[in-house]
């Protein structure tokens, strides 16, 4: 394999600014998330079952190895993505080859608090040792003092050691041998591994770290390594993100390593959906709530009250100056005296509390968007994200519309259309990660930011790990070996349950007119009162394009208001309402073949064959299967959603008259770009 490249750069004189060099493997390569020839999908679940379909080979791994558990142990892995693509790789052989591959985590290890809780919280390890320094020794420290024996019984070992003085962002860079936090960590898991040598190590880290020293140090071991830079947007997710993965085999010789790189880089995948579609509304309750906490952090830390730039200003001012962009500031209207005037449907609260660097930042990325005629505030399918944390001449042309940059730790990602940031779920979803069945109750949203900064990509690792298990019949002990099983608890005994009728269907009986009407006292008239909120500033009506809006957010762009005098009452009030009356299921009847043929036959459209055949077929589907109630929206009109996985089925409550919409969902083996 060629050598890698650890960060080198270039100046440009022109322009004075510095750019990575990418190797072969780390060519940025274009995808066009609009024209994609895949079938869209986004959910993590799909994901993983579309990558394992790719591997027919892993059955007999788990076939291998039947009889006793495979044990894991992760260092340092931030979120625990690799036990979490374990769990998604563990359902999918289990529904495509109806084999269980039974997985047994053995300990993690993390030094940050709030890392430590999440993993706790969510995954339970039997141990979780607080320092990966202390594991070359007999007993190490848990995170929470204890002084346990180190496990040694792994098959294998993912790790992700620190980044930080490796990373092209730090001015003062470390080697292995110096006394830095990602020496020192690397060192404790060498200690651990020479210890035990676990038969399978992954190690994950910055592709500027010294790889070639690393795998050196690991082959003194007597292993043999193979290393291989891999996209996040070549593996499912829309993300630009380059990271080194090595491999080490507990073999002086061995040509797994080089086949397990091949067969990583047969795994690859191209996102085919955008960005959108692993955020979260803009009127999610969960956005909401971040933006309050968000103003709250930027209100109570003073962020934007006299805070010096003159080392950025300058910057800033040769970036417009050589780049022809004028001196105009026309997304916030920022001046030196504080004031700041966003769009109305952006974020004010959070823009007036941002430093001049960062209000200039955003004006001149608008400038540059605008020279290539590109409105990124437009609210296109596809969203832009700025990362405003980077300096003027680190920001050009980072981002693709539909397709996020590198997420990092500390960075400041704000969505154009959006016109606020991306909340830390959201930046969680963009890893791979599956937010809905996380507890992220604890975190703040800097520690979600800096929890999917340092995660590794979940497909991306799970690529890795699905080829070490294909071919793990040659890597792993045999079945046959159980001194590392334990003894499963007994299930209580199924006779004990008791069974009880649940209705799904509402029973109370209410006058559609009363309804209709306390469905617009209760909406949504300012964008500024999100999912549950209601207002206390006066609201306006425009007397041409009939949008409302509160005082506070209203200016830009202008209107022809005129103030409106609405008795409101409470959102949560009506969502309960709604609740009470409506059914928690639905089922669409009577739909058939004939019936869409007669009203084909009805419609003066020229229809192709092939398009109506698909059409009928995911009409049929969705009418075919129970609805779920899902939520009760509450935008400008109020919505309730019901979905199966083959259709959305969405009431409408406008003033005049309801109005039900049934979604049919295509195939999931469709193109992007499918007629249908």
């Amino acid at each position: 394999m060629p050598p890698f490249d650890n960060g080198q750069k270039r100046k440009n004189t022109k322009k004075g600014t510095i750019s990575r060099i990418h190797t072969k493997e780390e060519k940025d390569p274009e995808i066009d998330l609009d024209l994609s020839d895949l079938p869209p999908i986004h959910d993590i679940r799909a994901i993983f079952a579309d990558l394992v379909s790719r591997a027919p080979k892993v059955a007999k791994t788990v076939l291998h190895i039947q009889g006793r558990k495979l044990r894991v142990a992760t260092m340092c892995s931030g979120t625990e993505s690799p036990l979490l693509a374990l769990e998604f790789i563990q359902k999918s052989i289990r529904e495509q080859h109806g084999l269980e591959l039974e997985i047994e985590h053995v300990f993690s290890c993390e030094i940050e608090p709030f890392k430590q809780a999440y993993i706790e919280r969510n995954f339970r390890p039997p141990i979780l040792f607080r320092d990966i320094c202390e594991l070359g020794e007999t007993e190490a420290h848990t995170a929470y003092g204890a002084l346990v024996p180190v496990p040694g019984d792994v098959d294998l070992l993912v790790a992700g050691t620190s980044c930080v003085d490796f990373s092209n962002l730090n001015m003062h860079k470390k080697n292995l041998n110096d006394d830095g936090e990602s020496g020192q960590t690397l060192r404790g898991l060498i200690s651990w591994i020479t210890n035990h040598r676990p038969p399978v190590v992954i190690l994950e880290n910055v592709c500027s770290a010294p790889w070639a020293a690393i795998k050196e140090l690991f082959k003194s071991k007597q292993y043999t390594v193979e290393t291989i830079v891999l996209d996040t947007k070549c593996y499912y997710i829309p993300q630009t993100r380059n990271r080194t993965y090595l491999i080490a085999i507990d073999r002086i010789k061995s040509n797994y390593p080089a086949a397990w790189a091949a067969l990583v880089k047969k795994l690859a995948r191209p996102a085919s959906s955008p960005m959108d579609d692993f955020l979260l509304p803009s009127d999610d309750p969960h956005i909401h709530q971040a933006r309050k906490r968000l103003v709250q952090e930027c209100r109570a830390s003073n962020r934007g009250a006299g805070a010096d730039w003159s080392r950025c200003e300058a910057r800033h001012q040769h970036a417009r100056l050589d780049e022809g962009l004028g001196q105009k500031r026309p997304l916030t209207s920022w001046d030196e005296g504080g004031f700041c005037k966003l769009p109305d449907f952006a974020w004010n609260d959070w823009g007036v509390g941002q430093t001049e660097r960062v209000l200039d930042l955003m004006e001149i990325s608008l400038l540059r968007s605008s020279m290539r005629g590109i409105d990124p505030n437009y609210k296109t399918y596809s969203s832009q994200i700025w990362n405003l944390s980077q300096n003027v001449d680190r920001n050009i042309d980072s981002t693709r519309p539909g397709l996020s940059p590198c997420l990092t730790p500390s960075m400041i990602p704000y969505i154009t259309n959006r016109g606020g940031l991306m909340v830390g779920l959201e930046a969680l979803a963009l890893q791979g990660l599956p937010v809905d069945q996380l507890l992220l109750s604890h975190e703040t949203e800097g520690q979600l930011i800096d929890l999917a900064g340092n995660a590794m990509s979940t497909p991306v690792i799970g690529a890795c790990i699905l080829a070490v298990l294909v071919f793990g019949n040659h890597l792993f002990k045999a079945g046959d070996d159980i001194e590392s099983y334990e003894f499963k608890n007994n299930i209580i005994d199924p006779g004990m349950l008791q069974f009880k009728p649940l209705s799904l269907s509402g029973h109370d009986e209410y006058d559609v007119t009363l309804l209709l009407s306390k469905a617009e006292r209760s909406s949504r008239l300012c964008i500024c009162e999100g999912h549950s909120d209601i207002t206390v500033h006066k609201l306006y009506q425009c007397m041409d394009c009939m949008s409302t809006f509160c005082e506070k957010c209203q200016g830009k762009p202008e209107h022809n208001p005129r103030q409106i005098n609405i008795p409101r009452i409470l959102p949560a009030q009506f969502a309960k309402t709604l609740k009470e009356i409506l059914p928690m299921c639905l089922s669409i009847m009577n739909v058939s073949a004939e019936l869409l043929e007669g009203l084909r036959a009805n419609v003066n459209l020229v229809i192709p064959d092939a398009q109506w055949k698909k059409w009928c077929n995911a009409v049929l589907g969705a009418s075919g299967h129970d609805l779920q109630f899902v939520e009760c929206k509450r935008q400008e009109i109020w919505s309730i959603i019901y979905k199966s996985p083959f259709a959305k089925l969405e009431l409408s409550l406008y003033p005049q008259k309801p109005e039900w919409r049934l979604f049919a969902f295509p195939e999931d083996k469709e193109q992007a770009n499918a007629d249908i």
